[in-house]
């Protein structure tokens, strides 16, 4: 739980400046800002997952498999909405 908060606030900030960047279309930092709320949003459950003495593997393996779909629709998403930003 102390992860949780201890990222909250660095959470909500990155997320609001990689909002911000994308609006003025500054892209350095919008992938710095977006690289770091990823990390971020990721990291308690990395941490669970890294320190549990023993995870069954179908949990692993779903968690693993969790990240990997929604990452892929939200770089879908932003790559429509860059898309029609520039036209």
């Amino acid at each position: 739980m102390a992860i949780v908060f201890a990222i909250a606030v660095p959470y909500a900030i990155s997320t609001a400046k990689l909002f911000f960047s994308i609006v003025e279309k500054h892209w350095r930092n919008t992938f710095i800002y977006g690289a770091i709320a990823i990390v971020l949003h990721f990291a308690p459950d990395a941490y669970i997952l890294s320190t549990a003495k023993s995870v069954p593997r179908s949990l692993f393996d779903g968690f693993i498999l969790g990240i990997v779909i929604f990452a892929l629709f939200g770089i879908r998403e932003i790559v429509i909405k860059v898309r029609e930003h520039k036209k």
